[in-house]
């Protein structure tokens, strides 16, 4: 698992950074609960990925936030992650992959 800087988005603009996917145990970056998380998937197969809940809803339900991103051309922004539900102990969000090969993830905040 690897952790991954946030990047600022700033009124000016940013040249994002893109991480290729470490493995399907999947990777982290810190959340101040207005972190945004980009995937693009260049590679032939659709994959999975999860945004690990921490935390139970007031149901008692672990809701985790799961989406496929599409080969070749696919691309998804998601968030941003109220820290309650998704922060671990130590402040990261967590997410998982079915397949890692072609896939890139960044991690933004809009500073």
């Amino acid at each position: 698992m690897a952790t991954f800087a946030v990047q600022n988005v700033v009124l000016g603009g940013i040249n994002p950074t893109l991480n290729p996917a470490t493995s399907v145990l999947g990777d982290q970056c810190t959340n101040d609960g207005n972190v945004l998380l980009y995937f693009r998937n260049t590679g032939a197969i659709n994959v999975t990925v999860t945004i690990n809940a921490v935390t139970l809803c007031n149901q008692g339900f672990d809701h985790d936030v799961q989406f496929i991103v599409a080969p070749t051309t696919g691309e998804q922004l998601v968030g941003p992650f109220p820290t309650s539900r998704f922060n671990t102990a130590d402040g990261f969000i967590t997410w998982t992959y079915s397949a890692s090969s072609g896939l890139s993830v960044g991690c933004f905040r809009v500073a």
